[in-house]
Parts: structure tokens; sequence; C-alpha cells
């Protein structure tokens, strides 16, 4: 990446920061790469979106590496959300970059087979926060494990072939992954574990955290790919040795 289109996506970063009222005490760009950032504050005078005055908050449902989501109701509209927000032991700022990261590549795939983000503001911290969909279901990887044992998940047990279920899902999974390929977004992470299967027969592709894109005009940081991510036994090769100028369509595939 040159040094200007590095300054470039700096300057693009830094305006989607202060449209949450955010500001990166420093942005260092080397050798055309964005190397470096101090902790985030509110930045001086900005008025944070009040998202969290809207919520009432319930228990955690999910938790990872440096996310935790828990349910919460969304008094405006009376519906119930899953809201993401930082786990309190994560390094802030590069946390804070993933979970915006992960809610501006969400929020920009609306596809009936990925979860719908509905708001994105700050805690009183300053840290992101995510509104999105609340998904009810069981893990596909869940259900692959059971064979032909009962499920308790109605749609399945109902199935007369069970292996035409199981393609059904999988197939439901690749053309959510095809939508966002035609976006340009790889995601990095595909799983059993990061489908959703709801009780209706919903299918849902999650856990949008890693993935990239491959336009430098897309998103900040699309390419800042060279530390070694996802899940060992579902890397590519190119994800394994953190090539990031190696990853397409067919580091999903």
């Amino acid at each position: 990446m040159s040094v200007e289109l590095a300054k470039t996506r700096a300057a693009e970063y830094e305006v989607l920061l202060e449209t949450l009222g955010l500001e990166p005490d420093k942005l260092e760009i080397t050798d055309g790469t964005i190397v470096s950032r101090a902790e985030w504050q509110p930045a001086a005078g900005a008025s944070a979106p009040g998202i969290m005055a809207e919520l009432a908050m319930g228990e955690t449902i999910g938790e990872g590496g440096m996310g935790v989501v828990r349910r919460a109701e969304q008094l405006t509209l009376r519906r119930e959300v899953a809201v993401k927000q930082l786990r309190a032991d994560t390094h802030r700022t590069y946390a804070q970059e993933q979970l915006l990261r992960e809610a501006w590549v969400t929020g920009g795939l609306e596809h009936p087979n990925i979860v719908p983000v509905y708001a994105l503001g700050t805690d009183p911290d300053g840290n992101p926060v995510i509104v999105m969909k609340k998904i009810e279901g069981t893990a596909w990887k869940d259900l692959i494990d059971l064979g032909d044992a009962p499920s308790g998940h109605a749609d399945l047990d109902a199935a007369t072939d069970r292996l035409a279920w199981h393609l059904n899902v999988f197939q439901t999974v690749c053309n959510a992954l095809a939508f966002a390929h035609s976006r340009g977004i790889i995601h990095r992470d595909i799983k059993p574990d990061n489908v959703m299967v709801g009780a209706f027969g919903e299918v849902y592709l999650l856990d949008w955290g890693i993935a990239v894109s491959l336009d430098d005009e897309t998103l900040p940081l699309a390419r800042d790919v060279k530390t070694v991510a996802g899940t060992p036994a579902f890397m590519a090769p190119e994800m394994a040795s953190a090539d990031g100028e190696s990853i397409d369509q067919r580091t999903d595939v």
C-alpha cells in the first residue's frame, strides 16, 4: 500500500471515529502502513450517540476473545436485541478497532442469512457498542455432531433425509458467503460453529469479527492482516502464514 493511500485511509478512519464521538490521539504512518494508535478518548465537545439510554441490558448470552454479547430490550421499539461490547480485559485500542470493523462489515452486508446490525454507538467510556438482531437457534456443529440421534431441533428431527437437510444448510451458508464475496468481503473464519440454525429454518452465518475487505476504498485498514487470525483447523495456508496479499475468495472456499 502506498503512503498516499495509507494517508487517505487514515483520514477516512478519523472521520468514521468522529461520527462515534471518538478520536485517536495519534495515527502514525510508516512506509505506507498505519502502524500504531494511542488510546482513544471521547472527542472534545463531541456528543456521543446516546445508544445505551434506549437499552435495558440483560444477561450475557455469549462471549468471545474480545467481545461479550448480552441480551437487551430496545425500549424505543419494544423488541429484544443482542448487544455486543468489549470485554473488560481486552487490549482497548486493538479491540475497539476490531469491534468497529465488525460493525462496518456486517452492517454493510444486508442478506437474509447474515445477522442484521440495527445500530452502532458508544458506551459511557467511549467504547463501541453494536446492537444486532437477537438470534435464537443451535450451532450447526452441535447438530452435525449428533449424527442420527434425536436433536431436539424440530426441523431436523422431522427431516426424512438428514444428509439432504444438512446439505441445504450448507448451500444456504454458501449463498451468504457468495453475497459477501460479491461485495469484496472475506469472512476468514468459516466453520460449523459460526453457523446458527433456527427452529423455523433460519440459517445465519455469524462472527464477522476478523473479516477483511479486498477493496482498499471500502473499509479503513481493509488489508491490515499481518497477524495470524482464525481457527487453526480451518485455516487456509495464506492465513496461517499471515500472507495478507494472497487472501481472496478462495481463502473462504
